[in-house]
């Protein structure tokens, strides 16, 4: 499916319904984005991700994110599950306005995340693995260098040469706005300073 970018989409009552649906947590997972189950937020945001889309969707997984540190690339994609619908919806953010790049470039299979010039990193779902994304089977890569101006404004935390072959577009992670993308294109967070808070919801169609 073809990426899909609304501003304004989710009321303010929502957004903030959904914060203190994460705020109510006992309890985060992992230490460097603490994550948390949807719970009721999930009831709040399904109907309007179904009228979105224009089709019936079947939740298969999701959670609340908050971190400082940009997200590597990453693909969220389950075989088993075909939760090929990744829905990201920006609560809350402090300083700088973060962006969510969405890369033209699909991995097929189970989800990866590539740690870059980083050391392989124990992801509990996604797959840590070494280097970038052109060292794999990549589809619909490039063969080119990323986008100059894509580059310096939101991936200069990586050396140039590890974006090699991607393609892509910043969304801004706006409070109120959503982003509906096929989860098979590796995607990522820009750099930004500060934190940021948002839920993902992976969807499959019936």
């Amino acid at each position: 499916m073809k990426t899909i970018y609304q501003s304004n989409a989710v009321t303010a009552d929502v957004v903030e319904q959904c914060i203190a649906d994460y705020n109510s947590k006992d309890q985060y997972q992992t230490s460097t984005m603490n994550k948390a189950q949807p719970g009721k937020s999930l009831m709040l945001l399904h109907n309007l991700c179904e009228q979105i889309v224009g089709h019936t969707l079947n939740y298969q997984s999701g959670n609340f994110y908050k971190h400082t540190l940009p997200y590597l690339p990453h693909t969220d994609y389950r075989v088993q599950q075909s939760n090929t619908i990744n829905v990201v919806v920006p609560l809350h953010y402090t300083k700088s306005l973060p962006h969510l790049i969405i890369f033209d470039q699909r991995w097929e299979q189970d989800s990866l995340t590539w740690c870059m010039q980083y050391p392989v990193q124990y992801f509990e779902i996604n797959i840590g693995v070494k280097g970038a994304p052109y060292e794999y089977p990549v589809a619909n890569l490039t063969g080119q260098e990323i986008d100059p101006d894509l580059y310096t404004m939101h991936l200069s935390m990586y050396p140039k040469r590890y974006l090699h072959g991607l393609s892509g577009t910043a969304y801004a992670f706006e409070p109120g706005s959503i982003m509906i993308f096929d989860n098979r294109h590796i995607h990522c967070t820009g750099s930004f300073t500060g934190e940021k808070l948002g839920i993902s919801l992976r969807f499959s169609m019936p």
